[in-house]
């Protein structure tokens, strides 16, 4: 037979203590981070607006008023583009828009008045000329 050996007691309590600090410290700093929208913190956010817009109208209107998708998406913040891409989700004129987006004619001004992202574009145009 084997002889017990007196067992030490450890306590979890100081480790877990430890591990919820460190997440809730970890939790905060990404909660402050998210507050402050810069390319830095946002950097994976913005990717992946890019990658959902691939698919939409709103990269080919954007380009047939002769604006660079990235440049605009710069311009704004992610929750703008988070809203940009919501209108154009909740579209109900996209038969309309296909057929202005593969218009051979040159845009004017009135041209996708219809759109809901329109006005933002309209000033987006506007600084960029005045710049």
């Amino acid at each position: 037979m084997v002889p017990a050996v007196d067992a030490v007691e450890i306590s979890a309590i100081p480790l877990l203590t430890t591990l919820l600090l460190a997440f809730a410290l970890s939790a905060l700093a990404l909660a402050v981070a998210m507050l402050f929208d810069s390319r830095s913190e946002t950097a994976l956010v913005r990717a992946a607006q890019r990658l959902r817009l691939v698919g939409m109208r709103m990269p080919r209107m954007l380009q047939r008023h002769g604006i660079a998708a990235g440049d605009y998406l710069d311009s704004l913040s992610v929750a703008q583009i988070r809203e940009h891409i919501r209108n154009c989700d909740r579209c109900s004129l996209g038969d309309l828009c296909d057929r202005d987006l593969d218009a051979r004619h040159p845009c004017t001004r009135t041209s996708f008045a219809y759109c809901p992202n329109r006005n933002a574009v309209q000033r987006y145009l506007v600084r960029k000329r005045s710049a």
